[in-house]
Parts: C-alpha cells; structure tokens; sequence
C-alpha cells in the first residue's frame, strides 16, 4: 500500500522542483530583460 502512495508523491515533487526551476529562471531572464526595457 505504502509503495503506490508514494509514486505519486515522488511525481509530484518532481513536478514541483521542475515548475521552480523554469520559475528561477524565468526570474533571471526577466531581471536580464528589465533593464533593456528600461532604456527603451
């Protein structure tokens, strides 16, 4: 029972690091961009 429960857990928290990771990086880019925007 344990092992079925914690499969999904498993991909949930891997979906959740993912979706972190392109959000940080998105942060980045958009702390790259701003400036540019800024001189527009």
């Amino acid at each position: 029972m344990s092992s079925s429960t914690d499969e999904p857990d498993d991909l949930v928290q891997a979906g959740i690091d993912e979706f972190q990771n392109y959000e940080n990086q998105f942060l980045k880019d958009e702390d790259l961009v701003r400036p540019i925007l800024m001189l527009l």
